[in-house]
């Protein structure tokens, strides 16, 4: 049998009428359309030519997915878009939150900023957003009357799309987590064990921390005692997952939910990817951790360490009256690791897109010998995953950076560098942001450039390189490919711009990449 003419094949593609390019492309999904924007010339003119596949191209390089808000039409929107657009070179936008009071509990959780004042009062205060119609608002919780007595709020996490808070705290030593209505300020209805409390419940925390996706809660507590992680159905309390508790010191002791089967948790030397129950019999039995693969990350030049490992991942808010929406597929995770040595540390970051791991996990499946009889996770080196699928950041400086310089929302990153490490600037010192985001949409052209066309070298404040030589840096064992595509913006705040007085700073990101700067504690 004759093999196909294939470059005939596309030859006569390319020529067909420019109309029908434009049918043909409007049934592509957003990943292929973007791949063809990229990789074709001819497509690319039928797409800039035609304002639907202009706008979707538009969206999503600017990793936005259109609203459920019907007041705006396609050219508005078009132009909205074309007026934020990835491209801008201005400075990063500020929102200054300056309550005058006492906090006894403050985060960024969100894209909100939350709050206890008085030890009764908690606050969830949404700023406006830019890119939408949605205005500011407020919720207030009176945890007297939802929780009662408490000694310490420990976290809290948000999902607007389920109306719900999620609060963690120790009453008379044991842990419970509660679930409260946002729009009502009362305990959640549909929880059927509220509030929840784990099976280790007195274990003493150094660290706590709780995410939700969908009907699900990851809980993690760090102790002396060791690390214990759970995943809950938080509807019907049922636990799906649990990890043994470890005092190893180079494992970090948090659990990540990836999607409804799977969750990660992060280790010294990669991510391990475990999967969950379909479900349990109760709140204190569940499926024992057992991990599918560990995804590893580039070996570390010898006599290195890394001596600290924090985790970040922060899904973007559903606004279900907004123009646009950040598209929750492009959400990263994000590893923060200060690496140790007999003479010398540094830090790195690495931004990894959620949808990377995903996709590894798929390939795994679809093998042809899928690791499900070996005792031992399937190890997948740096350059089956991560060389295309992650980002790796490094910040040449000599000073130890503390892993709050981090902040995460959707697939946006802020660092924050201060040249001092107490709180608060002095005159004539200045704050510096810089602000990336990566995800596979954007174009080859994005690597390596902020939007106003700076080079993050090894002499900058923060160091983004495709390819690590062992001659460039000392950190990795051997040559380091990191290609995932990214855009960067850079800004730099007086302390005019972020402080009445030297009492502190703390930059986070809320939505729209905007940097958050809290103002002074009276």
């Amino acid at each position: 049998m004759p093999m196909p003419d294939t470059h005939s094949s596309v030859c006569d593609f390319v020529h067909l009428p420019d109309e029908l390019h434009v049918r043909i492309l409007l049934e592509l999904d957003i990943d292929d359309l973007v791949t063809c924007y990229k990789i074709c010339r001819v497509l690319r003119n039928a797409m800039e030519d035609s304002l639907q596949l202009r706008y979707r191209i538009a969206l999503a390089r600017a990793g936005l997915e259109d609203g459920p808000s019907p007041g705006r039409s396609l050219i508005e929107r078009a132009q909205i878009l074309a007026k934020y657009g990835p491209n801008r070179s201005e400075s990063i936008p500020c929102y200054r939150f300056d309550k005058q009071c006492y906090f006894v509990f403050r985060d960024v959780i969100g894209g909100a900023l939350v709050y206890v004042v008085d030890y009764s009062v908690l606050e969830v205060h949404e700023p406006a957003c830019i890119l939408t119609d949605v205005a500011e608002k407020t919720w207030r919780i009176n945890l007297a009357h939802s929780v009662g007595s408490w000694e310490r709020i420990l976290r809290i996490a948000i999902s607007k799309d389920k109306d719900l808070l999620a609060l963690t705290t120790r009453i008379e030593g044991i842990h419970k987590c509660y679930f409260i209505s946002l729009s009502h300020g009362g305990l959640y209805p549909s929880a059927a064990h509220n509030p929840l409390i784990p099976a280790a419940a007195r274990t003493s925390p150094l660290q706590n921390t709780i995410e939700i996706v969908g009907d699900l809660i990851g809980w993690s507590f760090d102790g002396v005692q060791g690390a214990h992680m759970h995943v809950y159905n938080w509807i019907t309390g049922q636990l799906l997952w649990y990890d043994k508790p470890t005092t190893e010191v180079r494992m970090y002791k948090m659990v990540h939910i990836l999607n409804s089967s799977h969750a990660i948790k992060i280790v010294h030397t990669g991510i391990s990817v475990s999967k969950l129950a379909s479900g349990a019999p109760g709140p204190t039995s569940g499926t024992l951790a057992k991990d599918v693969c560990c995804l590893q990350l580039p070996p570390l030049a010898e006599g290195l360490l890394v001596d600290h490992v924090r985790s970040y991942c922060q899904r973007p808010p559903l606004h279900r009256e907004a123009s646009f929406n950040y598209d929750p597929d492009l959400t990263v995770l994000v590893l923060y690791l200060h690496v140790n040595g007999p003479s010398r540390h540094s830090t790195v970051i690495i931004v990894i897109p959620l949808w990377t791991i995903l996709k590894t996990i798929e390939r795994i499946s679809r093998s042809a010998s899928p690791p499900t009889t070996s005792a031992s996770p399937l190890l997948v080196p740096w350059d089956a995953w991560g060389a295309d699928g992650a980002r790796i950041i490094l910040l040449p400086s000599v000073d130890r950076y503390s892993p709050d310089i981090v902040s995460v929302s959707g697939s946006r990153v802020a660092l924050t560098f201060s040249k001092r490490r107490i709180p608060g600037l002095r005159k004539g010192e200045h704050c510096e942001v810089i602000l990336f985001d990566v995800h596979r949409r954007l174009e080859d052209s994005d690597h390596g450039r902020s939007s106003a066309g700076q080079v993050f070298g090894p002499s900058d404040t923060a160091w983004v390189s495709d390819f690590y030589l062992g001659a460039d840096t000392t950190i990795f064992r051997d040559p380091v490919h990191t290609r995932m595509p990214y855009r960067a913006w850079r800004g730099k705040f007086s302390p005019r711009e972020l402080l009445r007085t030297d009492a502190g700073i703390d930059v986070r990101l809320i939505h729209d990449g905007i940097v958050n700067v809290w103002g002074p504690e009276s």
